[in-house]
């Protein structure tokens, strides 16, 4: 369950933290608690939510809560990211693959692999970074996890695009609002579209770049 919506999100995470308390479920206040960093961090007061995160990043090592552990670094290291500190969430992420690539049960960390071709594209280290891509698309396409495929291939639409590789880029963005659009994903549409009109601009095809 995540629902980062503001207040609505706040009271949904304070009652489940509430009950975890009152029947003495650790795993689940310490993963209500981390919810409410998130929300903070939602909501601008990012002090809050990188105290939040740490302590149930720890709190979920202690109780050996994997699932959690590898979910909030992931958060975390995103956060990181978006506030153009990608050096320091490289360990975030490497540390949550590595903890889903131990546990059977985790399946392939998916979430973090995304966060981190993310910060390798913000480091500039593009062929790590599409290699990086290339393997998870193909679990991703294996799985039908569509969100993740629109997500990676703008990534690498990203990265042609910054190596001026613009029908590479085209490729990408083209597929990505395709997936998008098939998962009804509104939000990776826009920004595959977004990022095709800048493409566009670049080839200076005014044309395409309307439609």
């Amino acid at each position: 369950h995540m629902n980062l919506d503001g207040k609505a999100a706040r009271k949904d995470w304070t009652t489940i933290a509430e009950l975890a308390q009152r029947i003495g479920d650790e795993k689940w206040g310490n993963r209500a608690r981390g919810q409410l960093g998130l929300v903070a961090g939602a909501d601008g007061d990012y002090a809050t939510a990188l105290t939040s995160l740490v302590s149930a990043i720890q709190k979920a090592r202690t109780l050996g809560d994997l699932t959690a552990e590898i979910y909030f670094r992931t958060f975390l290291g995103n956060g990181l990211v978006a506030n153009n500190r990608p050096a320091q969430a490289l360990p975030m992420f490497d540390e949550a693959i590595a903890l889903g690539t131990k546990s059977p049960d985790s399946g392939y960390p998916i979430m973090p692999v995304i966060g981190k071709v993310r910060a390798l594209r913000a480091l500039k280290k593009s062929e790590e970074a599409l290699r990086l891509i290339e393997e998870s698309l193909r679990y991703s396409r294996e799985h039908q996890i569509l969100g993740a495929q629109a997500e990676l291939l703008v990534q690498a639409g990203l990265i042609a695009f910054d190596a001026k590789e613009l029908s590479t880029a085209e490729a990408a963005y083209l597929e990505a609002a395709s997936v998008a659009k098939a998962a009804s994903l509104p939000r990776m549409l826009a920004a595959a579209l977004g990022n095709l009109v800048d493409v566009y601009s670049a080839k200076g095809d005014a044309k395409a770049a309307l439609r």
